[in-house]
């Protein structure tokens, strides 16, 4: 994981070039995923830029059909992010990735992720900024 650091000087937050130093506190958002599919999802993994072989799932429990969990921790906000997520076919492991989830002009504390399969073979995967 990665560590933006920012100074606090007298209640003014300094912004360097190389980014935020320690004491002011960074834009954040929560994540709420809802299985949009007909069979139950066994991971969420979301990181910035694009998701490495170390990623933890999110999901401490499978979210069944139709289910929904807030992901935690919660995520700093501006950054793009890749979400992909396992889904449970029957026994084989689909799956699905977005890889673009876009925080640079989010204005809300929320952020709403969907993915699942139907079980014609369909799949879904997107997000919107709130909670829908």
């Amino acid at each position: 994981m990665y560590r933006l650091g920012s100074i606090a000087t007298g209640g003014v937050c300094l912004v360097l070039a190389a980014g935020l130093l320690s004491g002011c506190p960074l834009p954040t958002f929560q994540a709420l995923f809802k299985n949009t599919g007909d069979y139950p999802v066994v991971g969420v993994f979301m990181e910035e830029g694009t998701v490495s072989n170390e990623a933890v799932n999110l999901l401490s429990v499978a979210v069944p059909a139709g289910g929904e969990v807030v992901l935690w921790p919660s995520f700093v906000a501006g950054p793009t992010y890749e979400f992909i997520v396992a889904v449970d076919v029957d026994g084989t492991v689909e799956w699905l990735t977005y890889s673009t989830v876009d925080t640079s002009g989010l204005s809300e504390p929320w952020v709403t992720l969907r993915a699942g399969i139907d079980s014609s073979g369909g799949n879904f995967i997107g997000y919107n900024y709130g909670l829908q």
